[in-house]
């Protein structure tokens, strides 16, 4: 990449991450509180409704948000087009989910959902009227921009939600709370924007956007009915309680993805899409920014799997603490799909959205009955094995086959950019471990694990990560002697052909 455009990359996945974990402990936070006023079932109910709205929403926006961020169509020419598709499915998809809301609630085994599903039918309308600027900003890496929009909806959101939840059912506290986030949310980006196309339809403009977007709006839809799939079962066949502590599950082994997966899914696209045209430098792009990941998500990852018990316990509550067998294994899930996600917009960005599509509907062939047998067979903890044994089997596998063909190397660039992080992750994780046994005090527990674990993955990793922070952070940092182990000649061989970010 050329030096603007990595610098520009490079702070667009910072403000990415930092928009995403500042949120992330946000959301811990609330939820923490919620999860003490609200019942299993209540959440469960929630789950149903949010995995719906997913669904839905992933194929609302038709990938005219992704066709907006493209580097080589001129947004200027298509803007009016795709403000007037974007708004009139939008509204369309909400309408019809609004009308099927009781159906849909029965089907799916939690008919207490059906309220929830209602409201969240109005965020299926903004995703049309906010598809504009989300795609412009993208476009321009303006990651700080979102970062604004999220942390201004944070408060208002919250004490809706709380407020709510003290008088009512959890579900509707949830589903009220997340329709005022995003109307904030959006409004924010707007201001950001403050570039407005008229809607209008231009046919020869639809059929170029549709041609684009189609495949990644029917890729998204696969992709969200494949996270979804689990909920979908589990509410069906175990019930909306068992799908409450469920999705607590996943959530808290999620935090590696829904760390990351902002960043990746707002800036590795249009890199990818800047880099085509030379695979020296999609293979410099694709190297630097798997290794990022694989330094945030790996590690975040691995604390969870340890810390399961303790997690749930001092953050929830004992009452949740059927969840953390469960996180034990969807840990590990966790940090793949990051991974997966990665290549997936890789696939996108050199113009290729049918071979995605393709990989996601093997995907979701394999993962429901794999699901169906998973839950029948071991419940929750099913469900999670079904989603770590497919991941592993085809879906890395069949990404891998796909984008050797335009990346040279690719076996090399994977080994490099996973291999650091996966060792550290190991050493910090087994000292986490070994450090927690040293109490019987679960609080304590966590703490400790937590802080050994920590010291040991950055006194080791900082060398590693010093590509990607700014050099005013490095400098500081400097001053401490970090270890020596990553000047091995081994890494420096594996690292030398990636050319480093330019830092500030």
């Amino acid at each position: 990449m050329s030096d603007s455009l990595s610098g520009r990359v490079t702070r667009a996945a910072l403000w990415s991450g930092v928009n995403t974990i500042a949120m992330r402990l946000s959301g811990v936070v609330i939820t923490m509180v919620m999860l003490r006023i609200v019942t299993p079932g209540e959440f469960g109910n929630y789950a149903v409704a949010l995995a719906v709205f997913t669904v839905v929403s992933s194929f609302s926006e038709l990938g005219l948000s992704a066709c907006m961020a493209r580097a080589d169509i001129d947004p200027a020419e298509i803007g009016s087009t795709v403000s007037f598709l974007s708004i009139v499915i939008g509204v369309g998809l909400a309408v019809v989910m609004l009308l099927l809301a009781p159906q849909l609630a029965v089907l799916l085994g939690a008919p207490d959902s059906v309220n929830a599903l209602r409201i969240l039918a109005l965020c299926i309308a903004m995703v049309g009227l906010f598809t504009i600027p989300c795609g412009l900003l993208a476009r321009e890496f303006r990651q700080d921009a979102m970062f604004f929009g999220v942390a201004a909806a944070y408060v208002p959101s919250s004490v809706l939600m709380l407020l709510l939840a003290l008088n009512g059912p959890g579900d509707i506290a949830f589903a009220w709370s997340r329709v005022l986030g995003q109307l904030v949310t959006g409004c924010v980006l707007l201001w950001f924007v403050r570039k407005f196309y008229r809607p209008r339809f231009d046919p020869k403009q639809a059929r170029r956007v549709l041609r684009f977007g189609a495949p990644i709006a029917a890729a998204n839809l696969v992709g969200f009915l494949l996270l979804n799939a689990d909920f979908l079962f589990v509410s069906k066949l175990l019930g909306p309680v068992r799908l409450g502590i469920y999705t607590l599950a996943f959530n808290v082994s999620s935090w590696a993805t829904a760390t990351l997966s902002s960043m990746v899914m707002n800036v590795a696209m249009p890199m990818f899409s800047h880099a085509k045209s030379d695979p020296e430098r999609l293979g410099r792009a694709l190297r630097s920014s798997l290794s990022l990941i694989c330094l945030v998500a790996f590690p975040i990852s691995g604390f969870t799997l340890v810390l399961s018990s303790e997690i749930v316990d001092t953050l929830y509550g004992h009452r949740w603490i059927d969840a953390a067998p469960v996180i034990v294994v969807l840990g590990v899930y966790g940090s793949l799909f990051v991974c997966s996600l990665l290549l997936s917009n890789l696939l996108v960005g050199v113009g290729l959205p049918s071979r995605n599509l393709l990989v996601q509907i093997i995907w979701l062939v394999v993962l429901v009955p794999a699901m169906f047998l998973g839950v029948e067979l071991d419940g929750m903890r099913g469900a999670a094995f079904a989603h770590v044994a497919v991941i592993v089997l085809i879906v890395l596998p069949a990404y891998f086959i796909l984008a050797r063909r335009f990346v040279g190397n690719l076996a090399r660039i994977l080994v490099a950019a996973t291999m650091p992080a996966l060792g550290l992750t190991i050493v910090s994780a087994s000292a986490a471990w070994a450090a927690k046994q040293a109490s019987d005090v679960t609080v304590l527990r966590l703490v400790i694990g937590l802080i050994v674990g920590g010291v040991v993955y950055l006194g080791f990793g900082l060398p590693l990560m010093g590509r990607y922070l700014p050099g005013r952070v490095m400098r500081l940092l400097g001053r401490v002697r970090l270890a020596d182990w990553a000047r091995y000649p081994l890494y420096d061989h594996l690292r030398r052909p990636a050319a480093a970010p330019v830092r500030d």
